[in-house]
């Protein structure tokens, strides 16, 4: 069993939920110091990949966790990012393995995705993964930008059975599988910046349900 994690700050409040499928949400997850360092640093970067396929419009940057920007790591120290994932594990009760990799995302409007699983069985890719944390970073956000994160029972599914606004110096983290339907919507005001914690189980195993 995960040790239980230390939280990164004083006020952070954690939420692990089962349906539709094990999931949690995070407030204050970083100090207001740290965000707006994170939040200044995405504004700043100019280095964003541009990814429009099928089902996902937004702009990437890939990140290996042991080689993050001088500046972004000042502020994600090795011992932030060790509580992190302590976080992860303690929450959804699983182990993971060492390495894990970071994702820097930007939507501009008209960016979102379709729904979509996430489910990948080839367990050797590059970028596999089974469990992600989503960071949220903005200046504000309305309601009326979108980009608002939902969480659905089936691919077919026509609205989301739990919905989460992507607000600053907050965070949704999921564990993947074949049942992990989610989608951001489409983004209709604003930049939406997020830093995206990914991570692989031991076993390499997907979790369906919280044990």
């Amino acid at each position: 069993m995960p040790n239980p994690a230390t939280p990164l700050t004083d006020t952070m409040k954690i939420d692990v939920r089962t349906a539709p499928f094990p999931h949690l949400t995070v407030t204050d997850l970083f100090g207001s110091e740290d965000a707006e360092a994170v939040l200044g640093w995405l504004e700043r970067f100019d280095g964003w990949t541009s990814k429009s396929e099928q089902h996902y419009k937004s702009d990437v940057h890939h990140f290996a966790a042991d080689s993050l920007p001088e500046d972004l790591a000042a502020v994600l120290t090795e011992d932030k990012l060790s509580r992190v994932r302590e976080l992860m594990e303690s929450s959804f009760k699983v182990r993971f393995r060492p390495d894990h990799f970071l994702l820097a995302n930007r939507y501009v409007p008209g960016d979102g995705t379709a729904v979509h699983s996430d489910f990948n069985p080839d367990t050797g890719h590059k970028y596999f993964f089974t469990h992600r944390l989503i960071a949220y970073f903005n200046r504000s956000w309305e309601e009326a930008d979108g980009g608002i994160l939902g969480l659905f029972d089936s691919q077919e599914s026509t609205s989301p059975a739990v919905q989460y606004p992507p607000l600053h110096n907050t965070a949704a983290g999921m564990a993947m599988s074949e049942s992990s339907f989610h989608a951001v919507g489409a983004l209709r005001g604003g930049l939406r910046y997020c830093l995206i914690f990914s991570f692989t189980t031991e076993d390499l195993q997907y979790q369906r349900s919280l044990r």
